[in-house]
């Protein structure tokens, strides 16, 4: 039976694909902020790779009691973890870019420089 093979293979497709992270609309002609699909956002969170840097993370962090430095902070070390999960040395990244949602969602770019 030849037709199992391609029924494992696309199951495995779709529980591969619901395991993604949903970040923004990727590759498309608007890039919209994830917490407001509404409003248009910096075409910067939408890349996937930024030119002079080797690997880049987005973090985010929704409004926080603590003020916007807290808020700030907390995207800044979510996506130092993603680097690290990608077994990164985030020590080395950089704040890139920063942005504010209309839901006050704070969401930062690092990256690591081409050496």
């Amino acid at each position: 039976m030849k037709i199992y093979p391609i029924i494992v293979m696309l199951g495995l497709i779709g529980v591969l694909a619901s395991c993604a992270e949903p970040v923004c609309k990727c590759g498309m002609e608007r890039c919209n902020y994830p917490d407001v699909r509404t409003h248009q956002a910096p075409s910067w969170l939408c890349a996937v790779t930024i030119p002079g840097y080797t690997h880049i993370a987005v973090g985010y962090a929704d409004k926080s009691p603590g003020g916007e430095s807290l808020t700030r902070r907390m995207a800044v070390t979510m996506a130092y973890k993603k680097l690290n999960k990608k077994n990164i040395d985030s020590t080395k990244a950089k704040i890139i870019k920063v942005t504010i949602s209309p839901k006050q969602r704070v969401y930062v770019m690092v990256g690591v420089k081409n050496k």
